[in-house]
């Protein structure tokens, strides 16, 4: 969380934005998301919204298109933790979306 507000006060600053969040910061931030969505919601609600979030938060790894569809097709908490382990176990750095992306409204509806 500390995160984001390192990347507010750079841009209410006009500084250049930190680096964007390593991968196994990502790793760390979704486990700790799906975990609070297991707790909320249990097991057989939580993927529906965690899927949505998934799709948002593969913009900031740098393998957008194959993270992207692992998290289209999550339907269970073991399919969630299959995307972590695949996309997520090799730490490298992360990337910031394109701001023309960032808005597209892409989810994994048909």
């Amino acid at each position: 969380m500390e995160r984001i507000f390192q990347q507010a006060e750079a841009l209410w600053n006009g500084d250049p934005l930190p680096e964007p969040p390593t991968i196994h910061e990502q790793r760390d931030i979704l486990e700790e998301h799906f975990a609070l969505a297991l707790e909320t919601y249990g097991p057989e609600r939580c993927t529906t919204p965690m899927r949505k979030f998934g799709v948002k938060y593969a913009k900031l790894h740098p393998q957008l298109d194959a993270v992207r569809a692992g998290f289209c097709i999550v339907k269970t908490p073991a399919d969630w933790a299959s995307v972590l382990r695949t996309h997520y176990a090799e730490d490298g750095p992360g990337c910031y979306p394109d701001v023309d992306d960032s808005a597209s409204g892409e989810t994994c509806e048909a």
